[in-house]
């Protein structure tokens, strides 16, 4: 199966590495809700689903840049920090807070991908 983006439609907007990343976790998340349907031959469903890939990356890639903490070597996430007489505090998430994080985004991501395939039959599975 051929890739339906490369890295050069990005290049400068973001890493290889979160390019890659991306272009794998949404590619996925669009196979599973299409049932594996989308017929990449027919030119319309494969300019859809190139539309829907590069609105979910670019858009998730805006969401990790508004959440993403500062992290020290330790791996401890730095909360709040002050200057004057060296202060900081750290915060440690929680399960439930990453369990929540990670509903949201697969929520979000369902929501774009509805956006693109809602009226095409291809999310829906028939009896």
């Amino acid at each position: 199966m051929e890739k339906l983006l490369n890295y050069d439609d990005f290049k400068g907007a973001l890493t290889e590495s979160t390019f890659d990343y991306l272009y794998i976790l949404t590619k996925q998340k669009l196979d599973f809700y299409t049932f594996n349907r989308i017929d990449y031959s027919k030119e319309d469903l494969k300019k859809i689903a190139i539309n829907c890939l590069k609105t979910l990356i670019f858009s998730l890639k805006d969401k990790m840049d508004m959440i993403s903490p500062k992290v020290e070597e330790n791996g401890k996430i730095i909360q709040s920090e002050h200057i004057g007489e060296q202060s900081e505090t750290y915060y440690i998430p929680t399960f439930s807070e990453i369990e929540k994080f990670i509903e949201t985004q697969d929520k979000y991501i369902v929501s774009i991908i509805k956006t693109f395939f809602a009226h095409t039959s291809l999310m829906y599975r028939g009896i």
